[in-house]
């Protein structure tokens, strides 16, 4: 009996065992539902799920993706802002590459969701997994003025900083000839000195360009 009950010991030691070296992550049903309902936005079985005090909303998938990057990653605001009032959310933990939801919201071009996370304090001075040395503040300059705005509220310092060619956003900006953007950027104090890699001012691209209001914008 004793040598059986020693043999039962041994086999579950070493499932335990296996499971450990293999890495992957066991998850309840509870936790299989919410990542569920977070990454397809369905807030109905979300708000039932969010009622037991238990679970573990900041669980990690095979990928480390959170319950709220997969809502970031599908553009789920809504259930974004139905976890983060639960005021149990660590929004700067990190997947397998780096991101933070909202570096996962922001390669993933989903605004909207990237507004919630910065409305309610997620760090912007990060990096995005795909967008070497381009800030979150120049995508959003590029993409949604709003979110921009709020990001320069959140961290002032990250409106001259260049990307790897030297680039500032308003540098940037110039180059695409987005003038909503160029405006906004200068009513807020942007650099005009600040040369790239080329030794080009803001001033310099302008002339560059045929645009005659790009051009008195940059005098």
């Amino acid at each position: 009996m004793k040598k059986f009950s020693l043999f039962i010991t041994l086999v579950v030691l070493q499932g335990l065992t296996t499971l450990a070296s293999t890495g992957t992550p066991q998850f309840s049903k509870a936790e299989r539902e919410l990542m569920t309902a977070s990454e397809t936005g369905d807030l109905s079985k979300l708000k039932k799920l969010l009622k037991d005090s238990r679970l573990n909303l900041n669980v990690q998938d095979e990928e480390k993706m959170t319950p709220l990057m997969l809502a970031a990653l599908t553009g789920q605001d809504v259930v974004a802002k139905a976890l983060l009032a639960t005021n149990k959310i660590q929004m700067e933990l990190a997947n397998e590459v780096g991101d933070t939801a909202l570096a996962v919201a922001l390669g993933n071009e989903q605004y909207e969701v990237a507004r919630v996370l910065v409305a309610e304090g997620a760090k912007v001075d990060i990096t995005v997994n795909g967008y070497d040395g381009i800030t979150p503040f120049m995508m959003a300059i590029e993409n949604d003025l709003t979110l921009a705005k709020s990001i320069l509220k959140k961290n002032k310092s990250t409106l001259d900083k260049q990307d790897p060619n030297g680039n500032s956003a308003l540098l940037r900006s110039i180059m695409k000839e987005d003038i909503p953007a160029i405006q906004m950027l200068l009513s807020v104090g942007a650099e005009k000195s600040l040369k790239n890699n080329l030794g080009l001012t803001a001033l310099d691209l302008a002339k560059k360009s045929a645009n005659k209001k790009l051009q008195q914008l940059l005098k």
